[in-house]
């Protein structure tokens, strides 16, 4: 039944999961045999932009917050009706999620700022004060990404320099890596006409 076909479809999911990791890393390899160059440039940039320009949880917080609000814009039901049970559990995992044990060792202040208020107005377990209707948890939604957004303008950078976040990507000399978008046209570009990339700007806009 219903049970049976979501079973299968989560194991189609996870299948298909695992069948990109796995094409992922064979291109990785035929690379590192291949092209031994690249595959060095690539590795330094990827891990460094990815462990130096992680986002904060109030920005998560903030994107979760606005795809959900998103999904009560399409319900075709009337703004007067329940809140579905589907946005109640994905409110459960993201309160338990942004505020597990691991979230208050990691993000102390960011736990201490917000668990409270958001639980209070958010979270399906706080039953004497979840919203009843569609229309309440839209407007708490509402409420939520305009605190999250101004606190996030208010505290973040429009700039960040470089030379501050990451002495390897300032010195990082690149070679081989080329622009993406490049070929997405029918006609071939000559080696010696394709862009690549020289150097990560010492500027980053936010």
């Amino acid at each position: 039944g219903q049970n049976t076909l979501r079973r299968a479809g989560a194991l189609g999911f996870v299948a298909s999961a695992a069948s990109a990791f796995d094409a992922a890393k064979d291109i990785m390899e035929a690379l590192r045999g291949k092209h031994a160059n690249l595959a060095s440039e690539l590795e330094v940039l990827l891990t460094e932009i990815g462990s130096r320009f992680v986002t904060l949880p109030e920005e998560r917080l903030l994107a979760v917050v606005n795809a959900l609000l998103h999904r009560c814009y399409k319900y075709p039901t009337a703004t007067t009706a329940e809140v579905p049970q589907s946005l109640k559990k994905e409110l459960s995992g993201v309160c338990r999620a942004c505020f597990s044990a691991d979230a208050v060792n990691k993000h102390v202040d960011f736990v201490r700022e917000y668990k409270q208020d958001f639980e209070r107005d958010l979270d399906p377990e706080s039953i004497a004060t979840f919203p009843s209707t569609l229309s309440q948890l839209t407007e708490r939604l509402k409420h939520w990404k305009n605190v999250l957004q101004s606190n996030v303008e208010d505290r973040f950078p429009a700039v960040l320099k470089l030379e501050e976040e990451s002495r390897v990507l300032r010195d990082f000399h690149v070679i081989d890596v080329e622009v993406p978008g490049q070929y997405f046209t029918d006609q071939e570009i000559a080696p010696d006409h394709t862009v690549k990339l020289d150097r990560v700007a010492a500027d980053i806009p936010i």
